[in-house]
């Protein structure tokens, strides 16, 4: 790879913001309650250009790490309210929230 190549990289990283990734605890958007084993839900958090670029690069991540895909798991997320959401993006420099399904 050329060095210009590497700058250009670098300076679209740099533009990128991180995310706080959630999931719902139950079927229809309980983000902040408990999962089924009375435990609360993990929050983990992504570096990426935009809302659906954040959930992609978690569910490589997700599928990385325990070597299976995560429930919610979907190659397009389609974008909905609160309420019938099953994932939360939270982009943490505006706090601007999306939910997904």
């Amino acid at each position: 790879m050329k060095a210009r190549h590497i700058k250009k990289l670098r300076k679209r990283i740099g533009q990128f913001d991180k995310y706080l990734i959630r999931s719902s605890a139950q079927i229809f958007g309980d983000f902040y309650g408990n999962n089924r084993l009375g435990l609360i839900m993990d929050d983990y958090y992504v570096t990426a250009s935009n809302y659906e670029h954040a959930l992609q690069r978690f569910f490589r991540k997700y599928e990385r790490m325990f070597k299976r895909r995560h429930d919610n798991y979907t190659a397009n997320p389609i974008e909905t309210t609160e309420r019938w959401g099953r994932m939360m993006v939270v982009n943490q420099r505006t706090k601007f929230t999306r939910f997904y399904r």
